[in-house]
């Protein structure tokens, strides 16, 4: 499957999270220029099981169509589904994504064509029947997990444009076997996928009236220090849809690059008061799109060490989703981060960052680390002292606990650190 959402997580820091940002299928890298993407996402997955699925996925599909194809072939049409299935995405979605089951999809398509030019007719009718079951069974569950799951998302998108890349193209390579190179098969099928393929990327690059498309293009402005154009990319996807959650986080971003605070705190309020709709609306403020993109931009705020805006988008991301303990925890981080920390942002941080432990049954390091840094800062650095030390207790007792903090957690010397820090802040008083 193709797993898509807002990106690599927001504190997870996880191997590989630095090659899933620079080479997934992300939109906003497509339309800034980095065409790569289309084709990078088919090559990266999100999680061992993610890649095992696929790869036992393109393992079986890929015995039964090697022999009719070769392999010089197969490999084409993995290519030429992915890019396809990554523009339909970008067109489509919007959001980023990674996975080989585009060009998996584009595989099956290519198995349905063989089908419809098998010389037997009674077989290649079965076996189409066999295949539609496969497609709608496949294309259906991707439904209900985007329906009813807030942490996983199938890119159905992917799915469809891969499925109809390898079709087409199908049709024209094993035309060219079954019919002759120059056939009306071969010759048309492979033209046809050529205008799909060209117009998709038309339109996955160079998107209209898009306001995602046209925020993106201030953000990258942004970073190349050019406010002006930053702020026309802006003003033109306010006119397009004047409650964008992108454009507003721009516009903030803007404003707060110009000093402007009256601007930055008028733009935040506008974004946090947002009333998402429902996960199957089509509106620029869908409740779930609106949480990958509060947490998406948290990320960008947290890179900039932007910890006031990255606290701001993860607490509505956290009112939106209250039962995520992991969002839960970033939102308590990025507070006890921030520059100006109020008592009333500390009791908020440490009552968040409780309610994240709860809800993992204190399993987590990096949560534990959060909680106990809540606690020092609300002036209980005893009980900070205590939680940081049964941690380091449990780690060092658990084969699992050590093996968890070596794939991103606490190690031990960093435990050790941070209650040498605690301590000495406490006698500094």
């Amino acid at each position: 499957m193709v797993v898509m959402g807002s990106g690599p997580g927001v504190l997870v820091g996880a191997p590989g999270e630095d090659l899933l940002r620079a080479f997934g299928n992300d939109p906003e890298g497509v339309w800034q220029g980095e065409w790569w993407r289309l084709l990078g996402g088919a090559f990266l997955h999100a999680n061992e099981l993610h890649l095992a699925m696929n790869v036992y996925g393109l393992w079986v599909v890929g015995y039964l169509l090697e022999p009719a194809l070769g392999t010089i072939r197969l490999v084409a049409l993995y290519m030429g589904s992915a890019v396809l299935g990554g523009a339909v995405s970008v067109v489509f979605g919007g959001e980023f994504g990674v996975g080989a089951s585009g060009a998996l999809f584009g595989w099956v398509g290519a198995l349905l064509s063989n089908t419809i030019l098998e010389p037997d007719r009674e077989a290649g009718l079965d076996m189409m029947r066999r295949l539609i079951w496969v497609i709608v069974l496949n294309l259906g569950l991707g439904v209900v997990v985007n329906e009813y799951s807030s942490s996983v998302r199938i890119d159905n998108y992917a799915h469809l444009g891969g499925l109809l890349g390898g079709l087409l193209l199908g049709i024209g390579l094993l035309g060219a076997r079954y019919r002759g190179a120059l056939s009306a098969w071969a010759i048309g099928g492979t033209a046809l996928f050529g205008v799909v393929l060209a117009v998709a990327l038309g339109s996955a690059t160079h998107p209209k009236d898009n306001a995602h498309y046209d925020a993106a293009l201030g953000e990258g402005a942004l970073r190349d220090r050019d406010v002006e154009a930053a702020r026309r990319h802006l003003e033109a996807a306010l006119r397009t849809d004047r409650h964008n959650a992108y454009a507003l986080i721009l516009n903030h971003r803007i404003c707060v690059k110009q000093d402007d605070h009256v601007c930055a705190r008028a733009a935040l309020t506008a974004l946090l008061s947002l009333e998402p709709l429902p996960l199957s609306g089509t509106s620029s403020v869908d409740g779930g799109k609106l949480l990958r993109v509060l947490r998406r931009r948290a990320k960008l705020a947290m890179d900039a060490n932007d910890w006031e805006l990255a606290a701001a988008l993860l607490g509505r991301g956290s009112e939106l989703q209250p039962d995520d303990g992991g969002l839960a925890n970033d939102h308590a981080w990025c507070i006890l981060q921030s520059r100006m920390v109020t008592d009333a942002d500390r009791a908020l941080a440490l009552e968040q960052a409780g309610r994240a432990r709860r809800m993992t049954n204190a399993e987590s390091s990096a949560i534990n680390h959060t909680f106990a840094e809540a606690l020092h800062q609300s002036g209980h650095t005893d009980q900070a002292i205590e939680v940081l030390e049964d941690l380091r207790r449990r780690m060092a007792s658990s084969w699992w606990s050590s093996r968890l903090a070596s794939l991103g957690g606490l190690p031990d010397e960093k435990i050790l650190s941070e209650i040498a820090r605690m301590r000495a802040g406490k006698a500094a008083e």
